[in-house]
């Protein structure tokens, strides 16, 4: 305890905060003292003072010595300093990676990022911590673009890159689209986009062929937009589609039009909410008879009839039916519609529940037992549900559809009825010809069976099937890598690899903004915000860091024009004014000030230098 005490106290001392009785002034000049263009000696210019925050200091005066050549003018500042922090800005590069890594890796809001800076005395407002958090992409997307020969020569040694494309953001607005080598794991590119039309794709697709070349092959959605681009940009590259997105698309048409009438048949009764109520009504009767609990429990897999005079034992009984119902969601594995049905699985759930009441021996009408009389309120409220005509229809119509796509699901090894994977299954990494194989299989014996193959949805299904057959099955690609040697590539059946990192990007900007749409994010954001995603890939960071130190280091080496060009592509203004408007603005007779020159404008408007001349 005592040794923790004084670790802590060490640790405290040490603190940027308190390591400083006042702030510390530290001089800065340049470290050389001749010209580097003709030689002559350096004089003293000016000195200038700054205010500067760094991580390792916290706030501290930088007393900077300017020296010039006398024969041509070039001024000389210290190299050091630039090192530490970016002209004309008092936050070092180590605040700006330290915000960026906070809000894009540790997913933290601005107000917390601005509450831990300030702890190591870094004064800062939560909107410079945005400003900052924008620059810090700017800068990683200008040393991406500078290391596009390493990164295109990782990929080279690889044998090549497979291309997996997605989009993200809602319809009708902005989407980000985004390029990911599913070889490497590298994210390539990224633009902004009105649309998925092939005319906004077509573009970044080129401008990725640009940088590094035709892929080996390229994976995407069922998307016709994106599907012709890539078609237009690699006229001779292999187009694939996703294997989940298939089934996902092919499912929809096939179960919907059923699926839809069976959740507005059960939004019709708005029944869950009774059923909540009846459940609340029951639990008190048990929940403090733990024995009657356990008892119920052990006999769950024995044949015996309800007594209907045993209030407790009956309680647990319809109590544990009318749970099972609400837990009807649970059914689901977390793949989504059409392989989750779970209105599909509600209606089922009811059904059984329904029919399991219907064979309890009779309730006498003369008790007054509470708890049949909520047997017989359930058993009404089930009833009006189960002999729905419309909905027993859909019901059975869509049991035979989901037969024969959970066939071709099954066919195709992906997303598993039983998988614990949800979104994030891949297929399995199971032969390629061996799942073609299956599929035709498949198609056989459904074209076989002349009830679905004549039908209008069944021929439908069959010919997506055909249309798509040789986009969903490629030969494994042979290519010469450099650490391998020769070796065969079998491109991913799914594209989860964008849909993964889509996911996690609206999960973290869920906790930082608190929406559940990324909509507003997506506009507002800087196109190359994906990037982030590299970091955490260790071929990556060799590649940019090289035998430099650390991310902040290689940020120091980029010249502060070419950050400040970038940043006005992308609209990003630091919106601060200037010094002297600031202190302009704190003037006591500002408004006084502001009134004399429109008087002395209006007495003399041909004076063009009555306003400079006023201040």
């Amino acid at each position: 305890m005592i040794l923790r005490l004084l670790i802590d106290r060490v640790s405290n001392s040490l603190n940027p905060g308190v390591l400083f009785a006042k702030t510390p002034e530290i001089s800065f000049a340049s470290e050389v003292d001749s010209c580097r263009c003709c030689s002559h000696r350096l004089k003293v210019c000016k000195t200038k003072l700054r205010k500067v925050f760094t991580m390792h200091i916290g706030g501290f005066t930088a007393r900077e010595t300017l020296l010039k050549c006398d024969d041509c003018g070039e001024i000389h500042a210290s190299k050091e300093l630039v090192t530490l922090v970016p002209p004309s800005c008092a936050y070092g590069y180590d605040v700006i990676v330290y915000i960026g890594e906070s809000k894009f890796f540790a997913h933290r809001q601005a107000t917390e990022i601005q509450a831990d800076l300030r702890a190591q005395n870094i004064p800062i407002s939560v909107s410079e911590v945005e400003y900052l958090a924008k620059k810090f992409i700017i800068y990683l997307s200008i040393v991406h673009e500078r290391n596009n020969t390493g990164i295109v020569e990782m990929m080279d040694a690889n044998g090549g890159y497979i291309l997996h494309i997605d989009a993200l953001g809602g319809k009708g607005r902005q989407r980000l689209v985004s390029g990911v080598d599913g070889v490497s794991d590298f994210v390539l590119g990224n633009a902004k986009i009105k649309s998925e039309h092939s005319d906004h794709v077509a573009p970044f697709l080129e401008k990725i062929k640009e940088r590094f070349g035709s892929p080996l092959a390229v994976v995407q959605d069922m998307g016709k937009g994106i599907m012709k681009a890539s078609k237009s940009v690699f006229p001779e590259v292999v187009i694939l589609i996703c294997h989940f997105h298939f089934l996902r698309d092919i499912g929809k048409d096939l179960l919907e039009e059923n699926y839809d009438i069976i959740r507005k048949r059960l939004r019709h009764y708005g029944f869950l909410v009774k059923l909540r109520e009846f459940s609340k009504e029951l639990k008190p009767l048990f929940e403090n008879s733990q024995e009657r609990i356990d008892k119920f429990y052990d006999a769950r897999n024995c044949r015996h009839e309800i007594d209907l005079n045993d209030d407790i034992g009956t309680a647990i009984y319809l109590y544990t039916l009318i749970e099972w119902i609400l837990d009807w969601k649970n059914e689901s594995a977390g793949y989504g519609f059409p392989f989750d049905r779970p209105h599909f699985d509600l209606a089922s759930r009811v059904g059984k529940v329904f029919n399991i009441l219907e064979m309890i021996k009779n309730d006498r009408q003369d008790t007054g037992i509470s708890v049949l009389k909520t047997r017989r309120r359930l058993k009404s409220l089930l009833k009006n549900i189960a002999k729905d005509g419309a909905l027993r229809d859909a019901m059975c119509e869509i049991g035979k559809e989901i037969e024969i796509f959970d066939g071709l699901r099954t066919a195709m090894r992906v997303a598993p009825k039983n998988g614990n994977d949800g979104l994030n299954d891949d297929g399995g990494n199971e032969d390629i010809k061996t799942i073609e194989a299956s599929v035709d299989e498949f198609r056989l014996a459904l074209r076989k069976n002349h009830a679905v193959s004549k039908g209008e949805k069944g021929l439908a299904f069959l010919k997506q099937i055909d249309k798509y057959k040789k986009q969903l099955f490629s030969d494994p690609i042979t290519v010469k890598t450099v650490d391998d040697g020769i070796k065969v590539i079998q491109p991913q059946r799914t594209n989860n690899l964008m849909e993964r990192m889509f996911r996690d990007f609206t999960r973290d900007d869920r906790r930082k903004t608190g929406t559940n749409s990324v909509d507003r994010t997506v506009q507002a954001m800087i196109d190359d915000t994906p990037l982030i995603k590299n970091l955490k890939n260790d071929k990556y960071m060799k590649i940019i860091i090289g035998e430099r130190k650390n991310l902040a280091e290689v940020f120091s080496e980029i010249d502060v024009d070419e950050v400040r060009n970038k940043m006005r592509e992308h609209g990003v203004n630091d919106e601060k004014l200037p010094k002297k408007i600031q202190s302009l603005l704190k003037e006591e007779k500002f408004s006084d000030m502001l009134s004399n020159i429109g008087e002395k404008f209006r007495a003399n408007l041909k004076s063009s230098t009555l306003l400079v001349a006023f201040l």
